[in-house]
């Protein structure tokens, strides 16, 4: 039974493969699309214009050649430049020559456009600004307590002149994280950009996460600034208590020390409530939620 199934199969493999290759033995016709590449370009000149990126090319031949064609690797339509500099338009007809995986037994019955137009321009470098590109989801109680960074926060960018003189800064591929509860560094590649190439593919992507918590600091001095010599400001009350809102690490390893409450005396004579509220420095990447009391009242005395 087992060798019965086998020579049925046998046989109907043997027909797929002969029935494949009889067809692929007739003529046919197909178009494709194909990447437009130039070559022979001076050195330290680059293309920068180009009318068309893709030809299409319509062949007739060999089921099996156009399959290898279709199927097989990816070509490029190779157009010379004839190592010439500035705006140059070539038939693309007269650029099958350039072309050997168009064989000499395919018939190319037509390829359109007839004419390539580029500009052979100078190449140009540039340091530009990179910026990452990141959509964050945080658990639930978490989030973000540090500036998103790049390393390197800049790269060198090289192409045609023309191209490189209106970019300012290169984005990074935009990558989504989701439910983030601690630190991340990874690396990231650049978004690609028409006819620039980047002397790195990418950069590490860093920032930190962590539970964000909030925390009181009692007891933070007012100190008066810009009073005169002659002149005195004092506050009631002379003391006011902070509440400050950032990651659990952060806030734990800070101290009343790290938080400053001034008032200007300029704001005192200015002042006609009499009442004024504080302005309270607090550690980078934290974010201030309230004071208490929210305003004090002053005194001005002179000597």
């Amino acid at each position: 039974m087992k060798r019965k199934i086998f020579s049925i199969v046998l046989v109907v493999s043997f027909s797929i493969v002969l029935w494949g290759f009889v067809s692929l033995s007739r003529d046919f016709f197909t178009t494709v699309s194909i990447p437009v590449s130039i070559e022979n370009i001076p050195e330290g000149y680059i293309v920068g214009y180009q009318s068309e990126d893709k030809v299409e090319v319509s062949i007739k031949g060999y089921g099996w050649q156009l399959a290898s064609i279709v199927l097989g690797k990816t070509n490029e339509f190779m157009i010379s430049a004839d190592l010439a500099k500035g705006i140059q338009i070539k038939n693309t007809q007269n650029a099958i020559q350039n072309n050997p995986w168009l064989a000499s037994n395919l018939v190319v019955v037509d390829i359109t456009p007839p004419n390539i137009e580029f500009e052979v321009e100078p190449a140009d470098t540039k340091l530009v600004a990179v910026r990452p590109q990141l959509d964050i989801e945080f658990s639930p109680g978490y989030g973000l307590i540090s500036q998103i960074t790049a390393d390197p926060d800049s790269v060198n960018i090289i192409g045609p002149a023309s191209f490189v003189n209106t970019i300012e800064y290169v984005n990074t591929k935009n990558l989504s994280l989701s439910k983030i509860e601690n630190e991340f560094s990874g690396f990231i590649e650049y978004e690609p950009i028409n006819k620039i190439r980047f002397l790195s593919p990418g950069c590490i992507v860093r920032f930190d996460v962590q539970k964000i918590v909030d925390k009181t600091f009692d007891g933070i001095q007012i100190i008066p600034s810009g009073v005169p010599p002659e002149q005195e400001l004092s506050f009631i009350p002379a003391k006011v208590d902070v509440v400050l809102r950032g990651g659990i690490k952060i806030l734990g390893r800070m101290s009343s020390n790290d938080i400053s409450a001034t008032i200007a005396f300029k704001d005192a004579l200015n002042d006609t409530i009499g009442a004024l509220l504080p302005k309270i420095e607090i550690p980078e990447n934290t974010t201030l939620v309230d004071i208490k009391p929210r305003r004090v009242t002053y005194i001005i005395k002179q000597f």
